[in-house]
This record gives C-alpha cells, sequence and structure tokens, in this order.
C-alpha cells in the first residue's frame, strides 16, 4: 500500500527538522594559555600606547623614553630567563632559533652604536646654538647688531648646519635592514604559535623563553627605530613595519602592532611637515633657523627674540639627548650580556 502524501510530507519534514542537530557540532577552539611574560608585555604595552603624554605623545622625547625604559625591563627579564634552568637545557632543535636571535642582537647593537653617534652630534649642535646665542645676548633695546656680533654668531651658526648635514650623511650611511629583522622576529613568533595550544608538548618555562627572546628583539626594534627617526633632522626613512607571524602567536604582537600603527601615524605627520619628528629637537632647529635670519636682517630686537627662543630650547633639548643617551646606553649594554649568553649556549650544544 502507497503512503499517503501526508505522511511523506511528514516525514520529509521530520528529517529536515532532525538533520541539523544530528550534524556533528564545531568544536569550539580552547582558549589561548598566555605566559607571565606575554601577559606583563601586554599591559605594558596598552600603557605606552594610551597614557597621554602630550597632544603629540609619540613625538615628545618623554615618551621616547618611556619606551627605552619598557624595552631595558623586557631585556632584563628575558635574562633572567636565560640564567633558569629552562634557559641552560636548549637542544640541538633550538640551534636555528638561537642562531636567528644572536643574529638579530648584532643588528640592533649596529642601530644603537649608530645612535650613540648621533647623540654626540647633537650635543655639537646645542653647543653651536649656545655659542651663538651667547654672542647675541645683548641689550634687547639695542635696534642694530655690530658686524662683529653678526660675524661670530654666524661661524656659530654655520656650524649648526653642518651639524645637520653630519647627521643626514649618517642616516645615508647607515641603512639598517630592520624588513629583514622583523621577517625575522615574525618567523620566530611562528615557530612559538604551538606553545598557546593545550596539545602543546613543549616545556612551558622553555616555551617562555623563546617568546621572551623574540618579544625582546621585537620590543628593542621597534623603540630604536623610532627613536633613530625622532633624532633626525630630515629623515627619509619611515618606520619600519612590525612583521606579523602567519598566525598569531601571543598577546603581546598584537599589541605591539597596535603600538606601531599609533607612533608610525604620528610620525608621519611631522616628516610631511618636513620637521623634525621629536619635539625638542624641532624646537632648537626651529630657533638656529630664527637665529640666522635675525642676524641676516641685522634687527636687534628680532635678534633678542630669538635669543630668549635658543635659552629655553638649547637646554631642554640638552637634557632631553642626555637622558636618551643614557637610555640608549642601557639598552646596548643590554643587548651585549644577551648575545654573550645565547653565544655561550650554542657553543653548549657544540659540545654535546
Amino acid at each position: 500500500m502507497r503512503p499517503s502524501c501526508s505522511l511523506l510530507r511528514r516525514t520529509s519534514s521530520l528529517r529536515l527538522t532532525l538533520s541539523p542537530k544530528l550534524a556533528p557540532s564545531p568544536v569550539a577552539p580552547w582558549p589561548p594559555v598566555r605566559t607571565a611574560f606575554d601577559r606583563w608585555l601586554m599591559s605594558e604595552l596598552d600603557e605606552l600606547r594610551l597614557v597621554p603624554f602630550s597632544v603629540s605623545r609619540y613625538t615628545s622625547g618623554n615618551w621616547l623614553a618611556k619606551a627605552l625604559d619598557l624595552t631595558f625591563a623586557v631585556q632584563r627579564m628575558t635574562v633572567r630567563l636565560l640564567a633558569t634552568p629552562a634557559g641552560q637545557s636548549a637542544t640541538h632543535g633550538d640551534r636555528k632559533l638561537i642562531e636567528g636571535y644572536a643574529d638579530g642582537v648584532v643588528e640592533l647593537l649596529d642601530a644603537c652604536n649608530g645612535l650613540r653617534e648621533r647623540m654626540g652630534e647633537l650635543r655639537k649642535y646645542t653647543g653651536s646654538l649656545y655659542a651663538a646665542s651667547h654672542f647675541l645676548d645683548q641689550d634687547p633695546r639695542q635696534e642694530r647688531i655690530s658686524s662683529g656680533v653678526a660675524a661670530r654668531a654666524t661661524v656659530a651658526l654655520a656650524e649648526c648646519e653642518a651639524t645637520e648635514k653630519r647627521c643626514d650623511e649618517l642616516d645615508k650611511l647607515r641603512d639598517f635592514n630592520w624588513r629583514k629583522l622583523g621577517e625575522e622576529i615574525a618567523g620566530n613568533a611562528e615557530v612559538l604559535a604551538p606553545a598557546h595550544n593545550h596539545q602543546a608538548s613543549t616545556d612551558a618555562s622553555t616555551a617562555e623563553l623563546r617568546e621572551a627572546l623574540s618579544g625582546t628583539l621585537a620590543m628593542t626594534q621597534l623603540a630604536v627605530a623610532a627613536t633613530w627617526i625622532a633624532v633626525s633632522f630630515k629623515t627619509r626613512r619611515g618606520l619600519p613595519a612590525v612583521q606579523q607571524p602567519g598566525r598569531q602567536a601571543s598577546g603581546w604582537t598584537g599589541k605591539l602592532r597596535d603600538l606601531h600603527k599609533a607612533v608610525k601615524e604620528e610620525f608621519e605627520k611631522r616628516r610631511r611637515g618636513g620637521a623634525a619628528v621629536l619635539d625638542e629637537l624641532e624646537a632648537a632647529a626651529f630657533c638656529v633657523r630664527s637665529l640666522r635670519r635675525a642676524v641676516a636682517h641685522g634687527d636687534g630686537r628680532e635678534v633678542g627674540m630669538s635669543v630668549r627662543l635658543a635659552r629655553r630650547s638649547g637646554p631642554e633639548l640638552e637634557e632631553r639627548t642626555r637622558s636618551l643617551g643614557q637610555k640608549v646606553d642601557q639598552v646596548y649594554r643590554q643587548l651585549i650580556r644577551m648575545r654573550v649568553m645565547l653565544l655561550d649556549k650554542l657553543t653548549q650544544l657544540s659540545l654535546i
């Protein structure tokens, strides 16, 4: 006996109703397991990105000092991890990673050396600005400056111009391969991705050490590159891109990407306007240009106003240069320590 049409419709309807329930449901991914290093660096990067030191916070010397401070703190944590038992238990499978870290440190050391040279040039710049201001320091009621004073000030201001040219030449000579270093950091972070999976068999402390090494190189790259661009008079180089791994390896990579984007936008505004990125450097450069125009006009009152500006801008740049130079030295010394420890690891592996 043939089933009725109504029975067929009911059976078909029941099948359609039940089939989604009978289909296997997708397995929800496990949440990533964050290391202590990852959680700490995520928090620090958030603070570094959001605290408004000024309207253009990323172009202030104060912000750059904070970025270098964080870099030094990340390095210290990594050095401590290198000294732990996990840091001493490297295997032959880790050789390529360790070699990559050691090579990255060399490139960052070279960049820090370039920054140390730049700080020396900026000290000369402020010295020449002081000299020009001293020669031109006179009674503001005097309407004209003498030819002798103008000649001495012109020589000092010419030294400022010569320093700007030397810094420009340094920018051309020291063409750091930031992109290559960024790709190496991203490659190392990709290797670390399984460490955040609940099925990972990698020892947790070893995974954290590797993650700290990648985070240290990435943070150092950003801070050193940003400082280098900021203390250039007319940089032709933009902030190097943050190379991201194929998979999201850890939370700090996303936070670092967000910070990089915010800093890059502020830097590009200055670069498009033809100004120095660092607030204190641009203020001093403006004073040099003002003094040069005032001397050329021979107007005593105009000179007096420019000298007063220089008296404020010169010490601010000198203090900022001194502070940033000290922090770059700290980063440089800690990089040397990291490289020595990494080379020791490679030596140990060659003896196994």
